[in-house]
């Protein structure tokens, strides 16, 4: 419903069915140690990485929050996921332009690029 023109699962949850799925098939399926680290906010954000590695260390010490503040992230998430439903479900359906779809995908990169110059100057 939130992003009713692309792929989406037909339903939630089973064997290859959506990104999250994917992701964890591939680790599980492949021969290297690698792991997820996961932040289930604003759609989510997935870092696969190596076990042992540089990488790994960064993740621990910058990026992994304490349990409390996880709790929140993902409740808040799903606060924000309910809103949006709620809104849809009030408004007729309209496919959205691409030039709406590349304007919105280039905010969204110039916001990660911002993220990221802070996480590494830091």
């Amino acid at each position: 419903m939130i992003n009713y023109p692309f792929a989406n699962a037909k339903h939630e949850g089973g064997p290859r069915n959506g990104v999250l799925t994917a992701i964890e098939d591939f680790i599980q399926e492949s021969e290297l140690d690698l792991h997820l680290f996961a932040l289930l906010v604003n759609n989510g954000l997935g870092i696969i990485y190596s076990k042992n590695s540089r990488a790994e260390e960064f993740i621990k010490t910058n990026l992994l929050p304490p349990p409390a503040l996880s709790l929140f992230l993902q409740t808040w998430e799903l606060a924000r996921l309910n809103d949006i439903i709620r809104r849809l479900q009030h408004q007729p359906r309209q496919q959205p332009s691409r030039q709406g779809i590349r304007s919105g995908l280039a905010r969204l990169l110039r916001g990660l690029g911002r993220v990221m110059i802070r996480m590494i100057e830091k």
